[in-house]
């Protein structure tokens, strides 16, 4: 309902109370009919009936969870895994977001120099394994950090520093569960307001993610420009270029990275910066590389805690975490398949295809719709 309310109000700039109340009572009424009308239906089911979703978000999630809950069959398009995979009637749906725990022991020498080198591909260019990020990536200046009125953010080892990673705001991305916040957006005020509050954080560097295009995503053209008018008269606020290397953020002093569910943690742990991050999100409690909180009044208390006395870099421990969790999340797929479906059977009839390619999407949709019903690849 969130989400959904989000999309249709993009002036709102993620924030469900800039979208209205009227717009969410659309959507709230738009979630009782879709229920409403599947179980309003007689489906006749014979054990053979499946429900297939292209996503787990949105009203799709609606007909998937009702339908298996009445005695349909799911068919699981979007598993991190990659694999297809029949679920029961009845059966709990897992949560394709949500990396499960491994079940195995501890990473053998060829699986932990694999993710390591994984690692040190990402931190470099994410763009290589994450195919989400086609529209920017992080590039850095010659190893510096600037802020966008071109000055270098010099070190500092005497006060904290914390660089806060903006989400995008056109979507609630609550694909991971209920946290306690209203929306993002809330979420980055509460941040941002705690850090100024806390004596021992002397800066608080702001980075927008590099991958939002805020030319179609117009929500996050308006939520950015409030926050910055927000904290234009704080001298310690300070938007660094989204596109700033991660290997540079280590050479500033005591800093700690702070992200709901963004993937760049990964990253950060992995050039030995800590990292302040929501457990809802992909990571749950299974892997505890970073540190983590489970609603709003714990996190301020995390943030209202920070001193530069206790600041350290992740320890082996959490080192040992962050391999076991990138090596299932990431690495424990076959090659090609943490695509989404629609991408994978495009790259199976074109392997030349660039995945990276901005106009991935509407040639996905072009080439779907010239399908006929008794196409091998649709079949």
């Amino acid at each position: 309902i969130a989400s959904e309310t989000i999309k249709r109000i993009p002036s709102g700039g993620g924030s469900l109370r800039h979208c209205g109340s009227v717009v969410l009572f659309g959507c709230l009424v738009d979630v009782v009919y879709t229920v409403d009308y599947i179980l309003g239906r007689n489906w006749s089911v014979r054990g053979s009936e499946y429900v297939a979703t292209s996503e787990t978000t949105y009203l799709e999630e609606l007909y998937r969870r009702t339908l298996n809950l009445h005695g349909v069959g799911a068919l699981e398009l979007n598993d991190y895994s990659g694999q297809l995979r029949i679920l029961a009637p009845g059966e709990e749906l897992p949560n394709p977001f949500i990396v499960r725990s491994r079940e195995t022991g501890a990473l053998s020498t060829h699986q932990r120099n694999r993710t390591q080198r994984y690692l040190a591909e990402r931190v470099s260019d994410a763009s290589r394994h994450l195919w989400y990020m086609f529209v920017g990536h992080n590039e850095g200046e010659q190893g510096r950090v600037v802020d966008e009125r071109g000055h270098v953010v010099v070190r500092d080892d005497q006060s904290l520093t914390v660089v806060i990673f903006l989400h995008g705001f056109d979507d609630a991305q609550y694909m991971f569960g209920l946290d306690g916040f209203e929306d993002l957006y809330e979420w980055t005020l509460v941040t941002i307001d705690e850090c100024l509050g806390n004596g021992q954080i002397g800066r608080v560097l702001i980075k927008e993610h590099p991958n939002i295009d805020l030319v179609p995503f117009s929500a996050d053209k308006r939520a950015v420009k409030r926050l910055r008018h927000r904290y234009q008269n704080e001298p310690s606020v300070a938007f660094i270029n989204r596109k700033t290397d991660i290997n540079a953020l280590a050479s500033l002093g005591l800093v700690y990275g702070i992200t709901h569910h963004g993937s760049v943690a990964e990253e950060l742990v992995a050039v030995g910066l800590p990292v302040i991050a929501s457990s809802i999100a992909p990571w749950r409690r299974n892997y505890p590389f970073l540190r983590l909180w489970d609603s709003p009044s714990e996190y301020v208390a995390i943030l209202r805690g920070l001193r530069a006395a206790d600041w350290h870099a992740p320890d082996s421990r959490e080192m040992e975490a962050l391999l076991q969790y990138v090596y299932e999340y990431r690495l424990n797929i076959l090659p090609g398949e943490d695509l989404p479906v629609s991408v994978q059977w495009m790259k199976w009839d074109d392997n030349t295809l660039d995945i990276l390619n901005g106009d991935i999407t509407a040639k996905e949709e072009r080439r779907i719709a010239e399908l006929k019903p008794d196409s091998p690849q649709l079949i």
